[in-house]
């Protein structure tokens, strides 16, 4: 399978379905807001090999990203402004009693994320079933655990899950300083 093949059959399966899900897509990632709280499903793609990786993330708008330091732009496409990672594909109800937040060194973000790859690159075009499988499995999890996994992490609970496993990196207290001045604003 190629790439134009694998795009067809992502937006297909994902994008399709998400957007009719209130998702919507920027560029090669998709979205959707609900209150402060923004879900991405962040999807990267590399010129040259047929794969993409793929992690479902949030965050809350009022934090500050770790390029500009701004809330300039709520729609971030970089996993590393998300405090929140999940590997939705494997994702089950029992992770739901499992949510917390999981520092990673920053200096090395990219190794030590959870992204989900799925490898098409040595996939006949007649024989998509395996990925077709991965697609949906991934796309029935953002639906039916995405809404209760924002629910669960309201800006108190999200600002303890920092303060209490966090490795004192300066986004770390960026956000930890943005989420104490929410919930002073909110009180």
């Amino acid at each position: 399978m190629n790439a134009a093949n694998f795009n067809l059959l992502y937006e297909e399966i994902v994008i399709n379905t998400l957007q009719a899900h209130g998702y919507f897509p920027k560029g090669q990632s998709l979205f959707i807001t609900k209150g402060t709280m923004v879900a991405a499903l962040l999807r990267s793609s590399f010129r040259g090999e047929q794969a993409t990786d793929i992690i479902f993330c949030i965050r809350h708008a009022f934090l500050r990203d770790h390029v500009t330091l701004t809330t300039k732009n709520v729609y971030l496409k970089d996993a590393v402004d998300y405090p929140f990672r999940f590997s939705i594909i494997k994702f089950t109800e029992k992770d739901l009693f499992a949510v917390k937040y999981t520092p990673i060194n920053y200096s090395r973000a990219r190794l030590e994320m959870t992204f989900e790859s799925i490898y098409y690159g040595d996939t006949d075009a007649e024989d998509t079933k395996e990925i077709t499988d991965q697609l949906e499995i991934m796309t029935d999890n953002i639906i039916k655990y995405g809404p209760q996994i924002m629910n669960l992490l309201s800006p108190k609970k999200s600002c303890g899950y920092i303060s209490q496993n966090n490795r004192g990196a300066w986004i770390e207290k960026v956000w930890l300083e943005d989420y104490e001045n929410h919930i002073y604003e909110q009180n």
